[in-house]
């Protein structure tokens, strides 16, 4: 019998997993405009950028290879959390601060600005991941 439980906890995996498969690529795609992107952030130091770039690109696309194997999905769920909330806070603090800098999100479909239409998303995809983490039964699916 289908559980409805496990369909929600089956689209949020796949859901954030193809969200963060694609965001990578697509900075990857636009590697130069994100670490321009990066270094424009209030929060980041100038320079560092360069160095940053290939850590964010690299986390997503571990956590969303770790959201679909089931020994590793829990590790991969509150990474993927921690990563949304950072990011959830250096768009706040871009936001207040500089908010017509480029968040370095999307450029194959827009140039994103922190917004708190985006912030909200990105708090609200952390919870999402969280609930995957705490989630016995989706460890072993």
């Amino acid at each position: 019998m289908l559980d409805i439980r496990n369909v929600g906890a089956v689209f949020a995996r796949y859901g954030i997993a193809a969200l963060l498969s694609v965001s990578a690529v697509d900075k990857l795609l636009h590697y130069h405009g994100f670490v321009t992107a990066l270094d424009n952030y209030v929060v980041v130091p100038p320079g560092f950028g360069k160095y940053l770039a290939l850590f964010v690109v690299g986390s997503e696309v571990w956590i969303a290879t770790g959201l679909l194997v089931a020994s590793v999905r829990r590790t991969a769920a509150v990474a993927a959390s921690a990563l949304l909330a950072v990011f959830a806070g250096a768009l706040t603090v871009n936001y207040f601060l500089d908010p017509t800098a480029d968040c370095g999100c999307w450029f194959t479909f827009t140039l994103s600005e922190s917004t708190p239409l985006h912030i909200v998303f990105n708090c609200a995809v952390a919870a999402l991941a969280l609930t995957i983490a705490f989630d016995d039964g989706a460890q072993r699916t």
